[in-house]
Order: structure tokens, then sequence, then C-alpha cells
């Protein structure tokens, strides 16, 4: 395949920024979240594209001499929606630019929206093109003006989406990727002209033999590896084979995901858009699968529309529409962001358990100022809801919950013996119990 490795400790610097690498499609952005908080220095340039602003910034631990991130002043998560793919589409149009995407769990390092880039006049060692440019595909469908395939006798498993009808490339790509962020799979998307290359990743093989979760680059054919061992005994051919075919499906998980992104398009209407109805069902059924489905297609119009959306159904008493209230708890918590405080403090205080539940996962999920939330549900009337409340402060960790647990774990009132052993357990994820099992509040 001609694949290229390169081993470059700039990979590893402490200063690079890290997130951890679940396999969660949509993760929260923190509370305290500014846009490109995660980029200390002022962009190179900008590009308008389909009337949109990019902001263009150098790479600091760059793959490819000269990469670059671009990255839009909408602060939302790293998903990847249907106007992005014609972005980047446009934006490699004829052109020798190459743009990737890595969704969280496939190696994004920060979760604000933002693609990739390098020239292919930059690539190292002499090459004119990444190695999957020049890689077989094997066609096995098409939508419309879409040549569908799947890339033959290479690695990594990926499926390509190829067609000079940029509308009907962008949407045939975005419904699989779209299936992937429903169903939490993480993946990396690789643009070329007319071309878009679908890498899927192992959910129970996030990091390879070579210590890396590989990121698109890597998956295209140049593996940077950052740890200084491999200096001294570089990987063999067949290592660095084996590291891509771990680190994706298999063929028949792959070909599992097209059967069922088939079955979808064949029950779709005409044209690639979800209506407000769908959405509005997806939070009444309450199930995350459904709101990761139809989230994506919300943000089309944008966080600040999608806000107000979820306002608007906050103050409507219909009970149909009071239905949703669970569902606008959890896309909050797939969201994030400052602005979702005030609609999840509203929704911990609703009369109805489930809807009080999901506020309270979903404050968990959103980190930046959670710890009083969380501590005032301890006092929930229903023991599902100050259980969680009990979990979750434990897994957040902060000092300033050890009064209130210590509290609960000494006078669990109604919640007995289950409560104490929520208490203890989150006091020990905190540090804050000692061996013979007290609470220390010192």
């Amino acid at each position: 395949e001609g694949f290229l490795v390169l081993i470059d400790p700039r990979r590893e610097s402490p200063t690079r920024p890290k997130i951890p690498q679940s396999s969660e499609t949509f993760q929260p952005i923190p509370a305290v979240e500014k846009p490109y908080s995660f980029i200390n220095f002022k962009p190179l340039l900008t590009k308008i594209i389909n009337g949109r602003l990019f902001r263009v910034f150098a790479n600091i631990a760059p793959i490819i001499r000269h990469a670059m991130i671009l990255a839009v002043d909408e602060l939302r998560p790293q998903v990847l929606l249907l106007r992005d793919i014609k972005d980047a589409l446009a934006m490699t149009r004829n052109s020798r630019w190459r743009l990737w995407f890595n969704s969280l769990g496939a190696a994004a390092s920060v979760n604000h929206f933002h693609l990739q880039g390098a020239y292919t006049g930059d690539l190292p060692a002499g090459l004119t093109e990444f190695p999957v440019d020049r890689a077989p595909v094997a066609h096995v469908a098409s939508d419309g003006s879409v040549r569908i395939g799947i890339l033959a006798d290479y690695p990594a498993q990926a499926m390509v989406f190829e067609g000079a009808n940029e509308v009907e490339l962008a949407e045939a790509t975005f419904r699989f990727v779209n299936l992937l962020q429903k169903r939490n799979i993480p993946h990396n998307v690789f643009f070329s002209t007319n071309k878009v290359i679908v890498f899927v990743k192992d959910r129970e093989h996030l990091m390879t033999r070579l210590g890396i979760n590989p990121a698109a680059p890597e998956l295209a054919g140049i593996v940077t590896l950052g740890d200084r061992k491999w200096l001294q005994a570089p990987p063999s051919a067949e290592d660095v084979r084996q590291a891509l075919a771990e680190a994706t499906v298999s063929r028949e998980e792959l070909l599992g995901l097209f059967a069922a992104f088939r079955q979808r398009r064949a029950t779709e209407a005409a044209g690639a858009t979800a209506t407000p109805s769908e959405f509005l069902d997806a939070l009444r059924s309450g199930q995350d699968a459904r709101i990761r489905e139809m989230l994506p297609w919300q943000l089309e119009r944008g966080m600040t529309a999608t806000f107000g959306e979820f306002e608007r159904l906050l103050k409507i008493e219909a009970p149909a529409d009071r239905a949703a209230y669970a569902g606008v708890a959890t896309a909050l918590g797939m969201l994030g962001t400052q602005r979702s405080l005030g609609l999840l403090t509203s929704l911990l205080s609703d009369e109805r358990v489930a809807v009080r539940l999901s506020a309270v996962k979903a404050r968990g999920r959103v980190r930046g100022q959670a710890t009083g939330a969380l501590i005032a549900a301890l006092d929930d009337t229903h023991f599902t809801v100050y259980l969680e409340a009990t979990h979750l402060l434990g897994q957040l960790g902060d000092p300033k919950a050890v009064p209130r647990l210590a509290d609960k774990l000494a006078n669990p009132g109604i919640g007995g013996l289950a409560l104490q052993q929520k208490a203890a357990q989150a006091l020990g994820s905190i540090g804050a119990l000692g061996p013979n099992g007290a609470s220390v509040t010192a």
C-alpha cells in the first residue's frame, strides 16, 4: 500500500489538547468552554465557504507539514452535519487540498467542531497523494448519481462515496455518517475531490498494537507515532497493516452497517431532510439513539436555533408536547455549553420522576458548575433520582460534595441501605472514605 511511518515525539507533547477517547460520539461541551479555547493563537486566515466563515489555524503538532485546523465560530460538539460535508466537498473541489474529520472516540483531541487538512504538495517523503487515494474500490451500490463502494485490498475498513454531484454526494455520505452517530460508532472521514471515505472504528479496540488510536491521516496511510521507543525499533509493515485492521470493524460488520444504511434509505422520503415532527417524536421517545439520530438534523439550523426550540418546548403546557421534556434533558446533556444549565435547572424541579432523572443524568454529563445542582438533587423525593445524583457526584470527584455525601452515609433516611452504599462508593471515588469505612471530611 506504500504506507509511510513517521516518528515524531511532538505527538506525545503534554501541552497537546486531549480528551478521553471513549466511544461516545456525542459528548457535551463543558459549561465553561469558550469558542476556540483549544487554540491559544490567532488564525492565519479566514475562508468563507457556502456563506459560512472558517478560521484557519496552524496545527501545532502536525502529522503533515503545514497541516491546518479549520474551525467555525459556532460552539458545538464534534459531530458532522450535512452542511459540514457540503463545505468540505466545496473546499476540496478540483483541488490538491485534502480534509478530514475525526469524531469523538476516533482520535478527536478537542470537542469543538473542526476539520483538519493539508495540501498533497506538502506530504512527506515525496508522496504526491495519500496511499488511500490510490486504493482500489469495490463498488457495491449506487444512490442516485453517487457510487458507493468499499476499500478493496486495504487493511482499514471503510465505505467509499463517489460522485460529481456534490449535493447528492454530501447527502449520501451524511446518511451513512449519521447512522454511525446514532449507533455511537466512532468514525474518521477523509475528503478529496468528488470522493468521501468513511472509516468505521471498532469501539472495542480504539487503541492499537502501535499504541495509538489512528486518526484519519493514519488510516489514510501516513502513520505518525509519538513514542520514542519506535526510534530504536520501528514497526514492521505487517505491524502497520495489523494496527489499521484492528482499529476498524471487520468486513462483515461493515457490510452489516451498509445493509442497515440501505434499509433506512429505502424507507425515507425523497430528499435528505428530517421534519420537525420527527425531531419532536424522537424527544418524546426519550431514546438516546433516536435523539442522536435526529439531533444533527436539528443542528443544521444552528445551536442558537436548537436551544431556542428547546426553550419553546419547555414553555408548552399541552400534555403531548410535555412528553418531550425528558428527551429535551437528554439532548441538552449531549450538547452541553453554558446555555444548557438554566434549562436543566428548571427540569430538575419538574413534577415527573422521569424528567428529573433525565435532567440529573444530563447535568452530570455537562462539566462545569455541576456539583451544586447534583447536591440539591440528593434531597429529591424519589430514590432513582437521588441515587443517580449520588453516583454522579462520585464520578465528578469534587470535594465540595463530601459533607453532604457524608451526611447521607450517616443519615440515609428513606434511602436506607441503598443510599448508604451509593454514598460510600461516591466518597471512596472522591478519596474521602477512610480504611474503616468512615468518612473523611477534614
